[in-house]
């Protein structure tokens, strides 16, 4: 019997079926990769092994700069701590011969467990008394850092300047767990 004499329900069932074989061998041939966002193992590994370096080189330099960063933050909260941070500047501008027109505190910043707060310091003074004051504040012992800093002319005759400068420091508050002090 050929083809032509056959019923058309018989050409169409045996239509699809070659269609269904095809469609079977294709796929059981045809190369599977699976998740195509799945490494190979060995790869895996290799990044793994590359990731665990990288986390304890970090945690060695965190520990490394752990003791160094304790001498660069005030302990305890920015609003106890603002008191010692205006008395300390308002003794090193006496020592400069320097008076303050204004000390203002601005709105801290926290990240963590650290608070980073400002302060603005208005005053005239001569030229020459102005820059020392200025290397006393940025002390690299102390705990303050010139953030920004504006100087003007306040007569253009005479050597005396108006300055404006923004300081910052950083405190890290502590909270007593069991009788001693435990960082957050």
């Amino acid at each position: 019997m050929t083809m032509n004499s056959r019923p058309v329900r018989e050409r169409v069932v045996i239509g699809i079926g070659a269609v269904v074989i095809i469609a079977a061998l294709w796929l059981s041939l045809a190369p599977t990769s699976g998740n195509r966002n799945q490494l190979p193992a060995a790869e895996a590994r290799r990044q793994t092994r590359r990731t665990a370096t990288e986390l304890d080189q970090i945690r060695a330099e965190t520990d490394r700069m752990t003791p160094a960063l304790k001498g660069m933050v005030y302990d305890g909260a920015a609003e106890k701590v603002m008191p010692q941070v205006v008395n300390d500047v308002q003794a090193l501008a006496s020592r400069s011969g320097l008076h303050l027109r204004e000390l203002k505190p601005l709105r801290q910043k926290k990240q963590g467990d650290i608070a980073r707060q400002t302060l603005t310091v208005r005053f005239s003074s001569d030229f020459g008394q102005t820059i020392p004051f200025l290397y006393k504040l940025e002390d690299p012992t102390g705990k303050l850092v010139i953030d920004k800093l504006n100087v003007a002319s306040a007569d253009p005759k005479s050597r005396s300047v108006d300055v404006e400068v923004q300081l910052a420091f950083f405190t890290r508050e502590t909270q007593k767990i069991g009788g001693r002090d435990e960082r957050q």
